[in-house]
């Protein structure tokens, strides 16, 4: 067999590359670089981790760790976000993404095959597959509603490939070999401890009557049979005999094999695994909201700016409803507001009443926004941030030699020497180790070094007396029950804080208040 044939070159290759559906080429040299440090504090490495399953072979989590730095990128991206807001589009966008990785899946099959004549067979159905594929999303992506200059110029794109003579030649090609391979047709002729392998002379063909005689001897049910599968490793040593001999019996065809299998991965441009990886990103996000949506929260497109008043409505933290949803539990929302001239949300207010998951949301969603993605919410406006910095409570380790306040104080110099004044930065119940002067005199430094800034920022903390540092500052509260002060109602409202933390009513609801303690104790 004669492989000395050219390979089948890149259909794509005389057609510029389009407008990236991500908008920046500089995500790529990015993505090599480790997760946002905030993505642990704010939950997203978790939540990352379940969209991605199952696309893994697209190496999607750099990208939504790479964060957006101009308005116009954002706003690209959140017009490809409308587009596949529609069902048909996302359907046909969807379809691409599964006849890419049908070619992905008969190219892997063919990397594990020994027998070259088999390899050849399963490049060739991968080059099928991607003419079929490419050919129909093509058209049906023409027919869609497309408003994003993404899917616009993608649209045109495809209309010029599949348009295109070296796209034509190479189906045309491709559905001649796979028909001429069909209808091949030999006869096998056995004798003594030997075979011979001739052109079908038109007899009779007696494989289907030998099959019909020998089932009465069959020991299964055919239910219970487990046939072998149709890409099983290898045929059998007389099978490749065999295959060698028909591929002789017809040279021209299987040379017509061998030059296609040999460019059959060239052949796939990489414009267009560009387009299939970057459809993933989009519809992977689609397909992990969308359960939370069925369950009736809302999300939305936030107008992203650089000015820095900001705001949500109905929002929440994407990772515990997540959760919550998935245990048919309820999902509270919460808003919050900073107008022009305000920058720090200070949230106090009783433990266990949604603080820190507050927290988590304003920065979640900011993130998102970057990223150019729906956040949770009915409606928004988020600050476009050079980085979401965050400082969240970790437990202490032994191999860790520096104390609980050391640790803190280490980690919140870092942040602070790497935000600037287009940051927003989260920080959660900074300097609780130590004693409540020094907690306030800490925690009171690192907000004046966040006012001179002029960052955003949110910080929980049951030092509520820090608001009055600066006029930037504003309070919000975390709520509970009116009539039963034990209940936490999850909602985060501004106002003033009470320095109330309903420490004695969950005292007394379980029965653990001085007198209800000396009473059960009592002999």
């Amino acid at each position: 067999m004669d492989d000395s044939t050219a390979t089948t070159p890149s259909c794509e290759a005389s057609f510029p590359v389009f407008v990236s559906l991500l908008w920046r080429t500089e995500a790529e040299a990015q993505e090599a670089a480790r997760p946002p440090d905030c993505f642990h504090d704010l939950a997203l490495d978790g939540f990352v981790a379940g969209l991605i399953a199952g696309r893994e072979q697209h190496a999607l989590a750099p990208l939504y760790g790479a964060p957006l730095v101009e308005i116009e990128a954002v706003r690209h991206r959140q017009a490809v976000v409308r587009d596949l807001y529609d069902e048909a589009t996302a359907r046909v966008c969807e379809a691409f993404s599964d006849a890419m990785q049908s070619v992905r899946d008969s190219f892997a099959q063919a990397d594990r095959r020994r027998h070259e004549l088999r390899k050849r067979r399963l490049l060739l159905a991968g080059l099928e597959r991607y003419c079929e594929g490419l050919a129909t999303f093509a058209h049906a992506l023409g027919r869609c509603s497309r408003s994003s200059s993404g899917l616009r110029s993608l649209g045109e794109f495809l209309s010029a490939l599949v348009g295109s003579e070296a796209f034509g030649a190479l189906r045309r090609e491709t559905e001649a070999v796979a028909a001429g391979l069909a209808a091949v047709r030999y006869d096998v002729k056995v004798y003594g401890g030997g075979l011979r392998v001739e052109r079908h002379g038109g007899g009779h063909d007696q494989g289907a009557e030998v099959e019909a005689l020998f089932a009465k001897f069959r020991q299964d049910t055919p239910a219970e049979r487990s046939p072998e599968p149709r890409d099983a490793p290898d045929l059998n040593s007389v099978e490749d005999v065999i295959l060698e001999f028909v591929a002789r019996l017809q040279p021209e065809l299987f040379a017509r094999l061998a030059a296609l299998a040999k460019g059959a991965r060239g052949a796939i441009g990489a414009t267009l695994c560009r387009v299939d990886r970057e459809l993933q990103f989009f519809l992977a996000y689609r397909d992990a909201i969308a359960p939370l949506r069925r369950a009736g929260l809302r999300f939305c497109l936030p107008t992203v700016t650089c000015e820095k008043a900001v705001s949500s409505r109905d929002g929440f933290d994407v990772v515990l409803a997540t959760r919550l949803v998935r245990e048919g539990a309820p999902v509270v929302t919460n808003g919050f507001d900073l107008a022009a001239g305000e920058r720090i949300l200070l949230v106090s207010g009783p433990n266990q009443g949604g603080k820190t998951t507050f927290a988590r949301a304003f920065g979640q969603m900011h993130h998102l926004a970057s990223l150019g993605l729906p956040v949770p919410g009915s409606a928004a406006t988020l600050h476009l941030a050079d980085a979401v910095l965050t400082h969240f409570e970790r437990e202490e380790s032994v191999a860790d030699r520096r104390s609980k306040l050391e640790d803190d104080l280490v980690r919140v110099r870092d942040l602070l020497g790497a935000a600037t004044s287009a940051s927003v930065i989260v920080l959660n119940e900074i300097f609780s180790s130590t004693t409540l002067d020094d907690a306030v005199f800490l925690a009171g430094e690192v907000l004046r070094r966040v006012v001179a800034l002029d960052a955003l920022c949110v910080l929980v903390t049951f030092l509520d007396e820090l608001v009055a540092l600066s006029p930037t500052i504003v309070s919000a509260v975390s709520t509970v029950v009116p009539d039963d002060p034990a209940r936490r109602t999850f909602e985060i409202v501004r106002r003033p804080a009470d320095g109330r933390s309903y420490a004695l009513a969950i005292a007394e609801k379980h029965r653990l208040t001085y007198a209800a303690l000396s009473d059960r104790l009592h002999f």
